[in-house]
């Protein structure tokens, strides 16, 4: 729930938009963010600035958890699933819904529950979209359609990328990573290996544009904080290449990455427990925290592409 000083820095963020001329007609959105606690997505501009409500109800039918873009520039939604509601919708780039993703599997059982909420979504080379949050990750085909589920593994499942080549990156459990096959049906153990001891907890993953790996970890210490830190993907393991203990802190580890040549984006951490926050602006050397990138507190980012 929105506090009224939230609320209040939303409009005044809306107010300056428009007064500098940035508002939605003659401005471009470069982010998707979900407003916390809400069925709404905020437009952002590439500077920080609130354009617009992108998709709000009846489009979406229950608080965001996540997003992620899919190559044709259309969005995966998650949502909620209290009351009945699907897991997630793929919507248009205008905020029009075109379909929702399966809400139950072939034999009527549903895919998710309130203590397996949706985590994360990627869309794999062949289409299908990925969405963890089971010790199964679900498939779905390209129009929301239930396809199948991946190889389960031992503990509920967190962040997701996509590689090129077909293969898809999950994160799992406290510390967990593995290699699922084009498909889904194997993955091979990752060894999660940044450092120091003190680091241990993983959660989002992300693609850089020139194909290195981003990872959110958690470091354990007087407070706990998250970092992202680059890693490298090889033979059995995902390890750090960057150095942690340069990266910034944040105050709770991240269940979203968006990863971009300028900066990086950190969304907020989907955790019960977790404090509401905004989704934080990072320099491309993950080392400099530049802010929220809009006001108010987030579930969720994805770039529009």
């Amino acid at each position: 729930m929105r506090t009224s000083g939230t609320w209040l820095a939303l409009a005044l963020a809306l107010a300056a938009a428009c007064a500098r001329g940035g508002g939605a007609g003659d401005a471009v959105a470069a982010f998707w963010v979900g407003d916390a606690g809400a069925a709404r997505v905020l437009a952002v501009s590439g500077d920080g600035r609130v354009l617009s409500v992108a998709a709000a109800a009846p489009a979406l039918d229950a608080p965001v958890r996540a997003l992620t873009a899919r190559a044709d520039g259309s969005f995966v939604v998650l949502q909620e699933v209290a009351g009945g509601a699907p897991p997630g919708l793929l919507l248009g780039r205008d905020g029009a819904r075109i379909a929702p993703l399966a809400a139950t599997d072939a034999g009527g059982a549903p895919l998710f529950g309130a203590d397996e909420p949706p985590w994360a979504a990627a869309e794999a080379a062949d289409g299908r979209i990925w969405v963890t949050g089971r010790a199964a990750p679900v498939l779905f085909e390209r129009d929301g359609a239930y396809a199948g589920t991946a190889a389960a593994l031992q503990f509920a499942t967190r962040g997701v990328a996509a590689l090129p080549d077909g293969r898809v990156l999950v994160t799992y459990g406290v510390n967990g990573a593995v290699l699922y096959a084009a498909g889904g049906a194997s993955a091979e153990p990752l060894l999660v290996a940044v450092g120091a001891a003190s680091y241990f907890g993983v959660d989002a993953v992300a693609l850089r544009p020139d194909g290195g790996v981003v990872l959110a970890v958690l470091r354990h210490g007087v407070t706990t904080d998250g970092v992202l830190v680059d890693v490298a993907l090889g033979p059995g393991s995902l390890a750090a290449t960057g150095d942690p203990e340069a990266s910034a802190r944040l105050p709770e580890l991240p269940s979203a990455i968006v990863a971009g040549s300028d900066a990086i984006v950190a969304g907020p951490a989907l955790g019960s427990l977790a404090a509401p926050a905004c989704a934080e602006v990072l320099s491309p050397d993950l080392r400099e925290r530049r802010g929220c990138l809009a006001p108010g507190a987030h579930r969720g980012v994805a770039r529009v592409r």
